[in-house]
């Protein structure tokens, strides 16, 4: 939408400066049939003053419509020239709507292949988080098992001490014990 009135915007600003050239070149070719009139009259006026003192008359130069076929080339030039111009001006606006069409497709097409890269993107991100993951539960759990074995094996060890240390306290009370009776036997 907004598109379409920058485009109308663009016509309408070339709109006005289509007029005025127009209005400019038709001004300068009736500018120039007025000098051609007024050059005309004065000829014809030098030329009758020249035959009063005896020149040739050269008016028939001016019947002959010399002067006329140069007027409507002029004129027909001037037309030309405006409706060459008034081609021109449509084809830049069309060309200038082709352009608008063309930069909104590719935009289009740009938009959706990022759109692409980014689906593709969050996928592999996903992807990669996922196996992070997993390894992350593996490796959690692979140090459980490894901490679970050596607190079964501290416990187990302590155990192990703590029953020699009780075997040794026995046999510590026994020598003891037996070292009590022979030192109180020789007493």
């Amino acid at each position: 939408m907004a598109s379409n009135t920058r485009e109308q915007s663009t016509r309408d600003s070339i709109q006005p400066v289509i007029a005025l050239a127009e209005m400019a070149v038709r001004s300068a070719s009736q500018m120039y049939d007025l000098q051609m009139s007024a050059i005309r009259a004065l000829s014809e006026t030098h030329v009758r003053t020249a035959t009063a003192f005896g020149l040739p008359d050269w008016t028939a130069w001016f019947a002959s419509g010399s002067e006329e076929g140069l007027r409507q080339a002029a004129i027909g030039t001037t037309e030309q020239v405006l409706s060459t111009s008034r081609r021109t001006s449509e084809a830049i606006s069309r060309l200038g709507e082709n352009l608008n069409e063309l930069l909104r497709a590719q935009t289009g097409a740009a938009t959706q292949q990022w759109q692409k890269v980014v689906e593709q993107f969050g996928a592999q991100a996903t992807e990669s988080l996922e196996r992070f993951r997993e390894i992350t539960e593996r490796q959690s759990e692979r140090l459980m098992q490894e901490t679970e074995a050596r607190v079964e094996a501290i416990a187990t060890v302590m155990q192990e001490e703590g029953a020699q240390h009780e075997m040794n306290g026995r046999e510590a009370q026994k020598t003891n014990g037996s070292k009590g009776r022979s030192a109180s036997r020789e007493h």
